[in-house]
């Protein structure tokens, strides 16, 4: 399925693509994967690469990531799950939170402004600045 999802979207100039989260097949672990396009040096549609990643590696990699000890990112889904934090529990490995329910209160606290938000790339509450990123 992904693999047709990502030809009928490709161009040139193509960009990853995520899937929604799922369980994998073999262990049952959380997870999402990532394609992208590949094409010849002509522009010519050669195939699709993808990854899968677990989401407990999501949230090691941003935690690894951190710039500062006051720094806090997260990955949500458009419905508001988490998909990986930096600090906070993301959920339990079959049963994910939503950011506005996550143990970080900056987490919960930049989820329910973002759900008031629309094509707002960034924003300051109290002394904290919050960039958002879609994906």
């Amino acid at each position: 399925m992904w693999y047709k999802e990502q030809k009928a979207e490709m161009n040139s100039t193509n960009h990853a693509r995520y899937s929604s989260v799922y369980p994998f097949a073999l262990d049952d672990a959380q997870g999402i994967t990532a394609t992208s396009a590949l094409f010849d040096p002509s522009g010519t549609f050669v195939g699709v690469a993808g990854v899968d990643l677990e989401l407990t590696f999501l949230s090691d990699m941003i935690r690894k990531a951190m710039v500062g000890k006051s720094t806090v990112s997260y990955i949500v889904e458009k419905n508001g799950l988490l998909i990986a934090a930096s600090h906070g529990a993301a959920g339990a490995p079959n049963a994910r939170l939503h950011a506005t329910n996550s143990t970080n209160t900056l987490i919960q606290d930049s989820a329910m402004r973002l759900g008031l938000l629309s094509g707002v790339n960034y924003f300051t509450f109290d002394d904290d600045w919050v960039d958002v990123s879609p994906l």
